[in-house]
């Protein structure tokens, strides 16, 4: 299977692969006759590559900021308190 070098970016998107180019011959025979190539990894990364959500992070990734104590501290509290907020259904968020 190849690597996931094989998705291509055009500067903004992820690109799912030239599926042809990644066809390999079978080496399975059914009753002496071959079966047809396999493209190996072509549903793998055409899938990875409609859910990357900003491309450029694979190229650049963003370093992790600083950890922050009191926030993790309270997060865990609320969870264990069972006071966690539910996730807002009615919008998305991207904190780029």
């Amino acid at each position: 299977m190849p690597d996931a070098s094989v998705i291509r970016f055009d500067g903004h998107t992820a690109l799912p692969p030239e599926c042809a180019s990644l066809a390999r011959p079978s080496v399975v025979n059914d009753a002496g006759t071959a079966r047809p190539d396999m493209q190996w990894g072509c549903a793998t990364y055409t899938n990875l590559a409609a859910q990357i959500a900003h491309p450029r992070d694979l190229v650049k990734p963003d370093s992790l900021g600083p950890a922050d104590a009191a926030i993790a501290a309270s997060a865990v509290h609320r969870y264990q308190a069972g006071q966690v907020a539910p996730l807002d259904k009615t919008t998305t968020r991207d904190a780029r």
